[in-house]
């Protein structure tokens, strides 16, 4: 996958919803550049749905005006290191996340803000970005932004995988309709 063209194609798909709330997005980092090379094996519909996920979060959450930073850094390791390590993070300029509130914002159907003047939403998409990131063997994490705001991030490994048994049978056995 071409990691790097990964995030500007997320983004796209999130510009009318930033246009709307008058934000900025700022896309930067290693593999975005070109500094190292852009290629490598992840889930590029997961990596993106979990960009975007977080990008609306921002918006959501975030005042008018402000500009979400969304990074993402390709680490190449030394020869007979470990394998590649893919970092997303996205800043917004929001309330932030109270520490008390970091461990369960990830759960599903959580809203820290609630009432007639909270976004509209389920709380299921900081769920589906943990789901993801859990099925792609990395984490997740947030935390405060210097000068306001939150940083979530996530963590992945980007080399081609081993054999899973579970992908192998998926493809062996794909899904058929059941017989009439």
């Amino acid at each position: 996958t071409n990691i790097g063209a990964m995030v500007p194609d997320a983004v796209r798909l999130v510009e009318a919803q930033a246009q709307a709330r008058s934000a900025r997005i700022v896309i930067g980092g290693s593999a975005v550049d070109g500094t190292v090379g852009g290629a490598g094996w992840v889930d590029a519909n997961a990596v993106r749905q979990i960009v975007i996920n977080f990008i609306e979060n921002a918006l959501k959450f975030g005042p008018d005006g402000q500009t979400v930073t969304v990074t993402l850094d390709l680490e190449r390791p030394s020869p007979g290191g470990a394998g590649d390590l893919l970092r997303l993070s996205v800043d917004d300029e929001g309330p932030g996340i109270a520490p008390a509130d970091r461990d369960r914002i990830w759960q599903p159907f959580v809203r820290l803000a609630e009432g007639g003047s909270a976004p509209a939403g389920t709380g299921l998409g900081l769920s589906v970005v943990r789901q993801l990131v859990a099925e792609l063997g990395g984490r997740v994490s947030v935390r405060d932004v210097p000068g306001g705001g939150a940083r979530f991030s996530v963590e992945l490994p980007a080399a081609a995988p081993a054999r899973s048994p579970r992908v192998a049978v998926r493809v062996a056995h794909p899904a058929t309709s059941s017989p009439a």
